[in-house]
């Protein structure tokens, strides 16, 4: 798999909006409060904290999930695979520790990261990204067939 250019109306760094998205539990609460009883649609959060798992695994990343926080080895080898120029200059040395991470839900990541990086970045490799990629594929593949049998 070669990498892509940027496909039309990608956000690049001089069109890249400087907002926040308040981490992945308020994409978890929103479709929790979306598949409320009776809604008219079901929405699914994909992938789960298990697929990410097996992913890892799959990819023999280095990291482990508390050490892989931001902008680290996982990220950036999907970048490296599907979007190289995506990563700014400097990106593989912009590794950033953080061991406790217990108000991280509190106060966010500026409180831990200046550059939004947690973790080591360098470890990244197109390759791992390649296989992190399948293996999230082979799994939205299992989830759809599993929708699709049980008529969901």
């Amino acid at each position: 798999m070669q990498p892509q250019p940027h496909p039309p109306g990608a956000i690049t760094d001089s069109t890249r909006p400087r907002t926040v998205h308040g981490g992945n539990a308020v994409l978890t609460n929103s479709v929790q409060q979306a598949n409320r009883s009776g809604a008219a649609i079901t929405l699914g959060l994909y992938p789960s904290r298990e697929d990410w798992d097996h992913a890892r695994t799959a990819a023999a990343l280095v990291s482990t999930m508390h050490d892989d926080i931001h902008a680290s080895e996982l990220e950036a080898s999907i970048l490296l695979a599907a979007y190289p120029d995506y990563l700014r200059d400097g990106w593989a040395s912009a590794e950033h520790a953080a061991t406790d991470l217990r108000y991280l839900t509190t106060v966010g990541m500026r409180a831990y990261t200046s550059s939004g990086v947690i973790g080591y970045p360098s470890y990244a490799t197109a390759d791992k990204g390649y296989r992190i990629l399948d293996d999230l594929g082979q799994a939205a593949k299992s989830l759809i067939d599993l929708v699709t049998a049980r008529g969901l």
